[in-house]
């Protein structure tokens, strides 16, 4: 594995996926648009600040953005070292058009403070990439727990595609907790106002336990390995949503925002959720899909 690596075409989707998230949060609302008011470039002219959470948030969310992009890059024919400069440069260009498309946009702001933050959690995610990147492709890295631990075939492709589709819901800050959005929108059904307290606890509570649930069946269907891996797997997931749905809060409000997710209907239902799910993969595989 010395100079060369072996492709990873998983990574490519992934990098697509975070890239399709990236824009939408950095763009969003998405209307307003204009001519930036002080010129294209004018960001690259202003002074370095430390803005707190945001900066730190900068660096946070673009560590995997380079760590994908070394992955996806990766292949016999190009050495790691020139899928690392590839990764860097290639993720240090979309920052800067993402930050020069928000100054057209009235309701975002740009700074070159964004840019240097952006390209250094850019930099770290592509070290960490290059460094690990022999063993992620060997059988001890990222193949052989794909080999091992998820059936082979679309059936295990398309599962891992959800569940990155569902852990890219989680950031979504005008959701329910576990929730893909409001059904209403699709049917243009107005939300009625000042519902009560206790409907708004149970409508919580079962969104968020029915869909942990859900999440749970899909990956006892794609699971290959024993049954207590299977729970530790689910459990580490749980955790690994909320730092995702934590962060989700933090970067689309501000910092202290950042756990407004926690209500007593979410906790209800991650708590209900949480306990019916490590019962649900015990199942057979056959009542797993049935149920999902």
């Amino acid at each position: 594995m010395g100079g060369s690596a072996a492709s990873l075409p998983a990574a490519r989707y992934l990098l697509l996926l975070l890239a399709g998230l990236f824009t939408y949060a950095s763009l969003r609302p998405l209307r307003g648009w204009r001519a930036p008011p002080n010129g294209w470039l004018a960001l690259l002219e202003q002074p370095l600040y430390y803005g707190g959470w945001d900066t730190i948030l900068n660096v946070l969310g673009y560590i995997p953005f380079g760590f994908l992009a070394v992955l996806a890059l990766a292949s016999p024919q190009r050495s790691r070292w020139t899928a690392w400069v590839l990764g860097i440069a290639g993720c240090m260009v979309y920052s800067i058009g993402m930050e020069v498309l928000q100054t057209m946009l009235p309701m975002r702001t740009s700074s070159l403070t964004d840019v240097v933050t952006n390209a250094a959690g850019s930099v770290i995610g592509a070290c960490a990439a290059v460094g690990l990147l022999p063993w992620l492709l060997s059988r001890g890295g990222l193949v052989g727990v794909r080999q091992r631990h998820i059936v082979a075939g679309w059936r295990g492709d398309l599962g891992l595609a959800l569940i990155g589709f569902w852990a890219v819901a989680l950031l979504a800050p005008r959701t329910l907790l576990f929730g893909n959005g409001d059904a209403r929108l699709l049917f243009g059904v107005p939300a009625q106002p000042g519902p009560s307290a206790q409907l708004f606890f149970t409508v919580e509570a079962v969104v968020s336990s029915a869909s942990l649930v859900a999440f749970a069946l899909l990956l006892r269907l794609i699971f290959a390995g024993g049954r207590w891996s299977l729970r530790g797997c689910l459990l580490l997931a749980i955790v690994a949503s909320l730092v995702v749905r934590t962060m989700g809060f933090g970067l689309f409000w501000t910092s202290s925002s950042a756990f407004n997710w926690v209500t007593p209907g979410a906790v209800t239902g991650l708590v209900v959720g949480t306990l019916i799910a490590l019962a649900v993969v015990e199942l057979p595989a056959r009542a797993a899909a049935l149920g999902a």
